[in-house]
């Protein structure tokens, strides 16, 4: 999950495993400049192409399955850039949050962006939001479900994944449940959690089931093709 800032870059990568159980294997700040200049975008382009070396086998990488950028600040050179990236075989697409009524139907939904010929992923933050607090604060025990954290987690990423609380509103007769910021404090890398949620959704990571067992194959062989009576 990536974030866009005025001049820089949050980033968090999520590894996600058999019935939506993750670990965050990284997480950090990438600074560049000013992000409006498409130039200086070098950095983060070298971050998404680099992958992760196995364990093993060093020399291996493994690249992400899908990264999601949030394109709601420098709407613009993001999309630019998303598009550069899948032209060259990147995996990333452009997402951003949405309020509208449709997204209360659903998780996440493309949106074709004519200007720049590309698929935009508008996303139901709330929905996403409420699933990884639960990954978070609710589940207790490593399995299904659960959000491993590194080891050497430090205070400030637990804040930007604690900075938001879920607030219950009526909306047109029926209550929805909205999350909001508690005391204006940063957010950023619970963004890019999100937009991480967002990618794992977009590849079907909550369909991973390491129990589905496959039907074995019926015994003798396949019958032939037979001829079929008409009168035509």
């Amino acid at each position: 999950g990536i974030d866009v800032q005025l001049d820089h870059f949050y980033v968090l990568d999520v590894a996600w495993g058999d019935l939506s159980q993750g670990w965050v294997i990284f997480y950090g700040r990438i600074d560049t400049g000013d992000t409006e200049k498409l130039s200086n975008w070098g950095p983060l382009e070298s971050y998404v192409k680099s992958g992760w070396p196995l364990a093993s086998d060093s020399a291996k990488r493994l690249h992400p399955a899908l990264a999601s950028i949030d394109c709601a600040y420098h709407t613009e050179e993001t999309l630019t850039f998303a598009r550069q990236c899948q032209r060259q075989g990147v995996k990333l697409v452009p997402s951003r949050g949405s309020e509208h009524e449709h997204m209360r139907r659903g998780i996440v939904r493309p949106f074709k962006d004519a200007s720049k010929n590309i698929l935009r992923y508008d996303m139901n933050v709330d929905h996403y939001k409420s699933i990884l607090h639960s990954m978070l604060y609710v589940t207790s025990e490593p399995g299904p479900g659960y959000l491993h954290l590194p080891a050497d987690t430090q205070d400030e990423l637990l804040i930007h994944l604690s900075s938001e609380e879920a607030r219950d509103i009526p909306y047109k007769g029926r209550r929805l449940v909205i999350w909001v910021n508690k005391r204006e404090q940063p957010n950023h890398w619970w963004d890019c959690l999100v937009h991480a949620r967002n990618a794992a959704e977009l590849v079907g990571v909550r369909w991973l089931d390491p129990a589905a067992v496959r039907p074995s194959r019926p015994e003798g062989k396949p019958v032939g093709p037979m001829a079929i009576r008409t009168q035509y």
